[in-house]
């Protein structure tokens, strides 16, 4: 029976890779990993023996030619060899030569394999004429368990070096939804507006294989204003205004913005402007900032920006700019504005008669006023007294207090202001099935600031598993009405406090959006490392 090994190109931990999205530039390595079929490998318990020879062609070149391994496992220059006998899947890597990278095109590679039962490592000694009387060392072919000899073929995509490197271009448009779809600039936007943005590759250069770097900073700006979004070396600018998601390698960065309220101070236009990185396929070069080196040393230099002639697979960057239409509401108040009358002028407006009945109504209310206030008074007084009881005996002397109910009405008005603000922040987004907030928080409760209280950290893990469910979901008003209204229980309510002084209070709600929105960025950086 014959037996198949497959090849293909593979990462460092020897999964399958796929070429187009993997190019090679000049040094980089070409990693390939042999494995027998899934027949064999599970039906008859076959495996690798060795790599027997494997050599790279490129026919567009003249037949440029570089010999990897050859026969019976012997590595050549710039190659080296991952393999021992039984293994399921061994691998080489070679760097190839400068050669091959004349242009961007397609290198071949063709190599034989030698397969065996078992996983026991087979003797490969040479045999001496004083053992055996042989003078040659004995083949694959010859051992005990061989399962045959399989050819296998791959290849890898390379690109001419970089000062001849063709580079791409990449654009920016207002999306929405799943799919990302472009949306044309229409009715103005108004205060309180998100902007979703998209950038990717343009066509010409998606076909030729490239993929997005990064945005490497974007600002909205109108008049004098300037609100950045995204800062250097692609990170979310840190007032929490911009939510993104942008990995190299991504087909697409998408990141929102809330745009500040003074952008609405008139009618006109406003401006994004920003700059894009391109990479080649998925790209094998951490994106943002890096190092030096490895060393321990190393690691203590001071972090620098990263340059795109320092990625073998840069495949270009340019400017990014969009516009679109906005409406004013927003208004600065300075100072108080002035009565636009006086009271002469408003006294001198009314008729004899309506002065005499205002006259009247002015007295008698002053009389009424010092009737109660007397009553009052003289009522206090009375009940101040000490009453004094009579008995035959002689006389008891009985102390009436009267009580200071002060603090107790105090209280009374805070709870019920306390109530007001729950039932006004609950009202349209949470269930009324809440218990009134009495002063002390519950187990249910999320406690801002407090991250070990068990209330908070349910909702810290509710907003985790929802960012793991919802990898393509940003935070924006929906996401929060459906955190809300579908995921955080309704009988938790969100309290905070001015300072670790003072009493626990019931959370506006936009103190409560600005807290989800900082767990929410918060989690989704800690899925992302």
């Amino acid at each position: 029976r014959l037996y198949i090994a497959k090849g293909f190109l593979c990462d460092d931990n020897n999964q399958e890779i796929v070429p187009m999205e993997n190019p090679l530039s000049v040094g980089m390595k070409a990693r390939v990993c042999v494995r027998p079929d899934a027949t064999a490998l599970l039906q008859d318990n076959v495996r690798i023996r060795s790599i027997d020879r494997f050599s790279w062609i490129r026919p567009d070149l003249n037949n440029v030619t570089q010999v990897a391994v050859t026969t019976n496992e012997q590595p050549e220059p710039k190659t080296e060899v991952f393999c021992q006998p039984g293994s399921e899947v061994c691998a080489f890597e070679t760097i190839l030569n400068d050669e091959f990278f004349g242009k961007t095109g397609i290198v071949q590679g063709k190599g034989v394999v030698w397969l065996q039962f078992g996983t026991d490592a087979a003797s490969r000694q040479l045999q001496t004429g004083a053992e055996f009387d042989l003078g040659f060392e004995l083949l694959p072919n010859m051992e005990k368990g061989f399962a045959g000899a399989s050819p296998y073929d791959t290849h890898v995509v390379v690109l001419p070096p970089k000062e001849t490197r063709e580079l791409y271009q990449c654009r920016v448009y207002e999306c929405e939804g799943a799919d990302n779809k472009q949306i044309i600039p229409g009715e103005p936007k108004t205060m309180g507006a998100s902007v979703r943005m998209c950038v990717e590759p343009s066509a010409y250069a998606i076909q030729a294989g490239a993929n997005m770097w990064s945005v490497e900073w974007w600002d909205w700006k109108r008049k004098n204003i300037t609100q950045p979004a995204i800062v250097k070396q692609g990170q979310e600018a840190p007032d929490g205004y911009t939510i993104q998601v942008c990995r190299r390698g991504d087909p697409v960065c998408i990141f929102q913005t809330r745009l500040w309220d003074k952008f609405f101070d008139g009618d006109g236009a406003m401006t994004g402007q920003g700059f894009c990185w391109l990479t080649y396929g998925k790209g094998r070069v951490v994106r943002g900032v890096i190092t030096a080196g490895d060393g321990p040393e190393e690691e203590e230099k001071e972090q620098e920006e990263i340059d795109p002639s320092r990625d073998p697979l840069y495949a270009g960057s340019n400017p990014i700019a969009y516009e679109f239409p906005v409406a004013g509401g927003y208004e600065l108040v300075i100072s108080c504005p002035e009565p636009d009358h006086k009271l002469t002028t408003w006294w001198e407006q009314l008729d004899p008669m309506q002065r005499w009945l205002i006259w009247f109504s002015i007295v008698g209310s002053s009389l009424s006023l010092c009737c109660l206030g007397f009553c009052c008074i003289f009522s206090a007084y009375r009940d101040s007294r000490r009453e004094t009881i009579e008995t035959k005996a002689g006389k008891v002397t009985v102390n009436v207090d009267v009580k200071d109910t002060t603090r107790k009405e105090r209280a009374q008005a805070i709870h019920y202001s306390q109530n007001q603000e729950y039932i006004m922040h609950n009202a349209s987004q949470r269930s009324l099935n809440a218990e009134p907030f009495r002063g002390i928080p519950t187990e249910r409760d999320v406690c801002f600031g407090e991250k070990k209280h068990p209330g908070t950290k349910a909702c810290t893990q509710t907003i985790k598993s929802y960012i793991q469910k919802h990898p393509g979901v940003s935070y924006c008003p929906e996401t929060f009405d459906d955190l809300l209204q579908n995921h955080i229980p309704s009988n938790s309510r969100f309290l905070t406090r001015d300072s670790e002084h003072e009493c626990w209070r019931v959370a506006t709600r936009h103190e409560t959006i600005s807290y989800i929105g900082e767990v929410w960025k918060r989690q989704r950086k800690l899925l992302q490392q």
